[in-house]
């Protein structure tokens, strides 16, 4: 649980922020997840999110569908950059992950 709290915080400060600290921390754990460390499949990034955003309605009476956007909106930052990772490498100074299309 902790390792998901400390991706989360990363996802929520690299989509704020875009700091180099934050990018370098979160490109550490997409680098974890790509295909010559455990390997998980872009696509399971949807299901993830899905799960995610169903248990924080469970578990949070404020949920409402704003919230929802909101958290989408931030995770999706992430998300690309970790799509972008497994399937091209650490995104270079010419590489604007955070205006690329979802991956298949």
């Amino acid at each position: 649980m902790q390792a998901l709290d400390k991706s989360l915080g990363l996802m929520v400060m690299f989509a704020a922020e875009q700091n180099s600290i934050a990018r370098q921390a979160l490109l550490r754990v997409a680098e974890l997840h790509n295909s010559d460390h455990h390997d998980i499949h872009p696509r399971l990034y949807d299901l993830w999110l899905e799960s995610l955003m169903k248990t924080v309605e469970k578990h949070d009476k404020t949920f409402n569908n704003e919230l929802d956007r909101q958290w989408r909106k931030v995770l999706a930052v992430g998300i690309d950059f970790f799509r972008h990772t497994y399937y091209f490498g650490p995104p270079g100074k010419h590489s604007n992950v955070e205006k690329s299309e979802p991956m298949p």
